[in-house]
């Protein structure tokens, strides 16, 4: 099991240094920059900072399913990326405004490019608990034959499922792709900590948080709360 931190960048080095040794000594501790593509000065700071701790990090960061990004990633060192796209339908045409099948090539091209970039590669699938399962479980298969995909996260993008169908879908996720499953909750209406545990119940190993719940909106999940439940 792991926990990803958000954002692991420590902004004060004598108090971020007794809060992240006990984290990095008894947990996969992965930190994730966020878009390198966007943000250029993020990945040597993040560096430095978890350099200076003396962490055994394994950094990652974020990209969309835009195959020039990869090379990004890769120039800036890190071992691997999420790779983000939405998984509805709703999302994919009114926040993109893209059709369906030009998401599709996009995830397994994209997909391929980090599969050759030597990146551990996770496929972020954004709003995947507001699209049907069965549809859901096909979409992302096509993508982990077609293109490449070392994981899987689930992501619970408005915070409005509740822990019983979660935890569901990761098992049926698990039993379909044979692969690891990771959980990516949000608070919106109060359940990301549940939904949280009850995915790593039902086997998810991954489960990004935030320090404090720190993230858009009304939070994303907080770390202290899942270690604590």
């Amino acid at each position: 099991m792991g926990f990803e931190l958000w954002p692991p960048l420590p902004y004060n080095h004598g108090v971020s240094e007794r809060f992240a040794k006990p984290i990095d000594a008894t947990t996969r501790y992965c930190a994730v920059y966020g878009h390198p593509i966007k943000h250029s000065a993020s990945p040597a700071m993040q560096n430095a900072g978890i350099a200076a701790l003396g962490l055994k990090a394994e950094v990652f960061a974020f990209a969309r399913c835009i195959p020039d990004e990869i090379k990004v990633v890769r120039e800036v060192g890190c071992k691997g990326v999420v790779v983000e796209i939405p998984a509805s339908d709703h999302m994919i045409q009114n926040a993109y405004g893209w059709s369906v099948h030009r998401a599709m090539k996009a995830s397994i091209d994209t997909t391929l490019s980090a599969k050759e970039a030597g990146l551990y590669t996770v496929f972020f699938t954004i709003d995947a608990t507001r699209t049907e399962l069965n549809r859901f479980l096909d979409i992302v298969e096509q993508v982990a034959t077609e293109g490449h995909m070392d994981a899987l996260t689930i992501a619970d993008t408005v915070g409005g499922t509740a822990p019983d169908a979660v935890g569901y879908a990761v098992t049926k996720a698990i039993e379909r792709l044979k692969k690891p499953v990771e959980i990516h909750g949000h608070q919106d209406f109060g359940l990301g900590v549940a939904n949280t545990i009850a995915a790593l119940a039902a086997g998810a190993s991954v489960a990004p948080t935030t320090i404090t719940g720190l993230g858009e909106r009304a939070a994303n999940v907080p770390m202290e709360d899942v270690v604590l439940g």
